[in-house]
């Protein structure tokens, strides 16, 4: 290209410059063209509005949340307040309890009144609870361990923790509820507390005016077992004397059993701790003739009947007719029929007697756990008071024994049904009463009693080894000879059966062990007529005519 074009081209390139410098510089001054440095900076300016414009936005959503915040405190306090106000109004009490046993954190107001306390924090839960025995306290502090371990059932934890606990004039009541983190572990125990004093006050008030009732309805039994235990505690008396604890022990369980039998619940746990002595002595005894004397007295204005005089009895017009031809006959017949005739007048039937067999069949059905039919046949069965009550009063002993020892637990009954049935049974032979109790339990194997009887030191092997099964089934009425492995009110001393065997052979009796292993037991109590009794009089009291049945599930 030529020199000339090039020059040409520069120049009219360095127009075009001037020309857009001239348009830049018109441009800044007439404001329509920007620098960088303008545009930097109005950027900056925009992000800096933006900033504001988002603290400003933060502080209203800052003062909405703090807003909020307040009311929400507000609330929280107002129904913290609230739930305060309750606990401190209530009359239960609420504390929390940790894994060591000790209450932790805070508890209700109603806590310092039911505890006589005002510092409860770090204390244990048994002294503060004021458990009476170390047994008691033992027992909380295990079911406390047992529910923090939570191996078991949360339900059956808390149910191992003994309820009832009494501090001072109070009666406590505590139930637990387990208290679980984020993690679903145990970290606290809820202890509700109440007192139930009234309530317990009441109760027994309830059952005191249900034990009168049931008196009055039954004088007879009422006078026989009243009769029973004053006789039991003169031959108690004898014995000590001779330093015959067997006949103590027998005569004192017998009393336990009749009181409880008969709702004296006081006197039977009298005689239940008198068991646990070593030796029972006058002392002993004098705390139970205090107890029935003290009931006697309190209640003499319902018990007025028993100063009436001797048991009654009824003549029918039947009776009083052979009377009068036995008045028409010669006079050694006449000596001879009216003695007869007079026995007669005193036969009463068996169910006048009995007592409340049912209430104590459906009483040991629900604390044993052992759903059973109870029945009673023959009831009807005249029989002679004099003669018949001190069998009438070991009968309890045989209606326990067949629950404890007899019935199995539903589950355990194999092909058997699952409702048990124990059964009392009363006829009359010509010159013999007949009384039996009967169960369709796990029965009773001979050479198990005879292993007892060896281990109890009541007999060696070698004489067991010969004995035939009859005889040794006959070693349960052996004193001292029980199988149960733990001492309850219910039984379990050994004594009971030896006091059945000692009133029937006093009566002139015998008694009999009939027993299959897996189908059941009856003992059956062969009991002897009044010698003017003997003759064959027609059977005028038929055995069977009546059955009473009832389910006690």
């Amino acid at each position: 290209m030529p020199p000339s074009n090039s020059w040409e081209e520069r120049a009219l390139a360095a127009e075009k410059t001037v020309d857009v410098l001239v348009r830049k510089v018109r441009g800044l001054y007439a404001g329509t063209e920007k620098t960088t440095i303008q545009r930097q900076l109005e950027q900056a300016q925009r992000r800096s509005e933006a900033v504001e414009r988002r603290r400003e936005l933060a502080d209203v959503r800052n003062a909405e949340l703090k807003h909020h915040a307040d009311r929400l405190e507000r609330e929280v306090a107002d129904r913290t307040r609230d739930v305060r106000t309750i606990l401190d109004n209530v009359s239960f009490g609420f504390l929390l309890v940790g894994a060591d046993s000790r209450v932790v954190g805070d508890y209700s107001k109603s806590c310092h009144a039911l505890l006589a306390s005002t510092e409860l924090a770090g204390r244990p839960l048994a002294e503060v609870l004021g458990a009476g025995t170390s047994r008691q306290r033992i027992m909380l502090e295990a079911g406390i361990d047992q529910v923090f371990e939570d191996i078991m059932p949360e339900e059956l934890s808390l149910g191992q923790l003994p309820s009832r606990y009494v501090l001072g004039a109070r009666t406590l009541s505590i139930s637990g509820a387990a208290v679980r983190d984020d993690a679903g572990a145990v970290y606290r125990i809820l202890v509700t507390i109440s007192d139930i004093t009234e309530l317990e006050t009441a109760q027994r008030e309830m059952r005191h005016h249900r034990l009168l009732v049931n008196i009055l309805r039954q004088k007879e039994w009422f006078r026989i077992l009243l009769a029973e235990f004053f006789s039991q505690l003169g031959a108690a008396r004898a014995a000590i004397a001779l330093g015959d604890q067997v006949t103590v022990r027998r005569a004192v369980h017998t009393i336990k059993g009749n009181m409880a039998t008969c709702g004296l619940d006081a006197i039977a746990k009298t005689a239940h701790e008198i068991e646990e002595n070593d030796a029972i002595l006058e002392p002993h005894l004098a705390l139970l003739e205090s107890a029935a004397r003290e009931f006697l007295t309190e209640n003499a204005d319902v018990l007025g009947f028993l100063s009436e005089g001797a048991q009654s009895f009824q003549v029918t017009e039947e009776r009083v007719s052979g009377l009068e031809h036995i008045i028409e006959r010669f006079p050694e017949a006449m000596q001879k029929d009216a003695k007869r005739w007079l026995a007669e007048t005193k036969l009463v039937p068996f169910q006048r007697l009995m007592g409340p067999f049912i209430q104590l069949a459906k009483g040991l059905s629900e604390r044993l756990e052992k759903p059973a039919e109870f029945t009673v046949s023959g009831e009807d069965t005249l029989v002679d008071a004099l003669t018949t009550a001190p069998i009438i009063a070991v009968l309890p002993h045989l209606v326990r024994n067949a629950f404890d020892h007899g019935l199995e637990q539903p589950d355990e009954r194999g092909e058997k049904p699952s409702l048990g049935h124990i059964g009392l049974h009363i006829a009359e032979g010509i010159n013999d009463w007949h009384v039996a109790v009967s169960d369709d339990g796990r029965g009773i194997r001979a050479a198990d009693v005879a292993a007892r009887a060896v281990a109890m030191g009541i007999l060696d092997a070698e004489a067991a080894a010969a004995m035939p099964d009859a005889d040794k089934m006959q070693l349960i009425f052996e004193d001292r000879l029980s199988t149960a492995s733990e001492t309850t009110e219910i039984s379990g001393r050994g004594v009971g059966m030896g006091a059945v065997l000692a009133a029937v052979r006093q009566a002139g009796g015998d008694v009999t062990v009939e027993s299959v292993p897996g189908e059941g037991t009856t003992i059956r109590m062969l009991i002897p007529k009044p010698a003017v009794l003997n003759v064959a009089r027609g059977l005028s009291g038929q055995p069977g005519r009546y059955v009473a049945r009832e389910s006690v599930q």
